[in-house]
């Protein structure tokens, strides 16, 4: 499905919005992963400082050193829907470039060492995303701290962006990746992977589902 009119978009648009409606602006100071300290990182908090998502500068925003990194996990919650909208949205010549962020930091695997990656994956003989999603619903705390111990540290940051989405949000985001699939963007990361496991999530326990989860 591509957006070659209006149409399509503005079927994406209201249901981004209303799963996102309730995340509150996080603040100046927490908006990026240093606040506003670090001049190295400055860039992207000025861009951001008191900008609703809704008037999130997202060409301007990729031309920042290391976009994502910079934001906090409460600053990546609530610019989620802008970013989402944007990679869908034909009309904005650097969708694309936004669909491989988005992807890319949504994939721990594209952050890891793949010798680590090749190593936890023998230890635990099966996908190590599915392993990591499902010990973390079902409160296997262990395991948890076994594997991610183990991990690089953006493994870590994947897995608590995961973990702040409600149910409905990770449908939304499992549908905007399931768009990217049909696109068949080949240079985008564990697509498939990572839909299955924002879906997975859905029905584990400690996962409460709405009724908008199936």
């Amino acid at each position: 499905m591509y957006f070659e009119d209006d149409v399509a978009m503005n079927q994406w648009k209201p249901l981004i919005t209303e799963a996102f409606k309730d995340v509150a602006y996080p603040g100046d100071d927490l908006i990026k992963t240093f606040g506003s300290d670090a001049s190295d990182w400055n860039d992207t908090w000025l861009l951001f400082k008191g900008c609703s998502w809704q008037e999130m500068p997202v060409a301007e925003f990729l031309q920042c050193d290391t976009p994502l990194p910079d934001l906090s996990q409460d600053g990546f919650h609530y610019y989620l829907p802008a970013l989402l909208i944007a990679s869908l949205d034909d009309s904005f010549e650097l969708n694309l470039d936004v669909a491989s962020m988005i992807t890319f930091h949504l994939s721990p695997k594209a952050n890891m060492d793949p010798a680590l990656q090749c190593e936890i994956d023998r230890l635990t003989a099966r996908p190590f995303l599915s392993r990591v999603w499902q010990s973390l619903f079902s409160r296997d705390t262990d395991h948890v701290i076994q594997v991610l111990g183990a991990c690089h540290h953006y493994t870590v940051v994947f897995c608590s962006r995961i973990m702040s989405l409600s149910p409905q949000q990770r449908k939304v985001v499992a549908q905007v990746l399931q768009e990217f699939a049909d696109r068949q963007w080949e240079e985008l990361n564990d697509v498939e992977e990572t839909i299955s496991i924002l879906y997975a999530g859905l029905s584990y326990p400690g996962c409460v589902n709405d009724n908008d989860s199936n």
